[in-house]
């Protein structure tokens, strides 16, 4: 967590890292992204949601998700009452969210392994498509070992398969290539202790990223 910031304090800022441990948060999963202006957003980036504090005299709070719309917000108030109101209760609709299963990924997934017959786009990639995915696979393996704080054989094993889809990028049309990368994250994800524990963040990180990288995998998964 940086120690600086043009609205809150290091103590302040301190404070919301010690009220993320208090709910059982991860703070490895988020970061501070500080404007020159009035206001801070510290961002959960594994599913994208953030809190924005807002410095005007008073504090004012911007967050997602909220009880129950996208985007909720808080006017004028005080530190105290962002710490422990706001950063508490954009907590417990962050874990809400980011814990429930995503059926929707889930039944495409079953599909995409599950397809034996209709028409499947199973075009090879083009060698940007191929550069794209070599930085997303690259940038999931950051996760696995900066987040999840993966165990060396973990890492080793993550490495040859991140290798092994590398190479497939070259060999196997679209459709076969994103039947075998969901496999192989699937593997991961349920069989590495250090990974199992946050499955559902580790898979959906993992899917983002690949689906950054073509438009076919977003058609696929989303």
């Amino acid at each position: 967590m940086p120690d600086r910031s043009p609205i809150l304090l290091p103590t302040q800022l301190k404070q919301v890292f010690d009220r993320l441990l208090e709910l059982n948060l991860n703070p490895r999963e988020f970061r501070w992204n500080h404007s020159t202006g009035d206001y801070s957003t510290l961002e959960h980036y594994p599913s994208g949601f953030y809190l924005r504090i807002i410095r005007r005299g008073h504090f004012e709070a911007e967050f997602s998700p909220g009880n129950s719309q996208v985007v909720d917000k808080v006017g004028g108030t005080n530190w105290d009452y962002i710490l422990k109101s706001v950063v508490s209760a954009w907590a417990t609709f962050l874990m809400r969210e980011i814990r429930v299963p995503n059926v929707w990924s889930a039944l495409a997934a079953e599909t995409i392994q599950g397809a034996a017959s209709g028409e499947v786009d199973n075009r090879p990639f083009t060698e940007e498509e191929a550069q794209r995915l070599r930085v997303q696979l690259s940038e999931i393996r950051t996760y696995v070992v900066e987040v999840l704080q993966a165990r060396d054989e973990t890492i080793r094993r993550f490495d040859a398969n991140i290798e092994y889809l590398e190479e497939a990028t070259g060999r196997l049309g679209r459709f076969d290539w994103n039947g075998l990368a969901i496999s192989l994250l699937l593997s991961i994800a349920f069989s590495a202790p250090e990974v199992q524990q946050n499955a559902k963040g580790f898979f959906d990180f993992a899917i983002g990223r690949i689906a950054a990288a073509t438009d076919f995998v977003v058609g696929f998964l989303n």
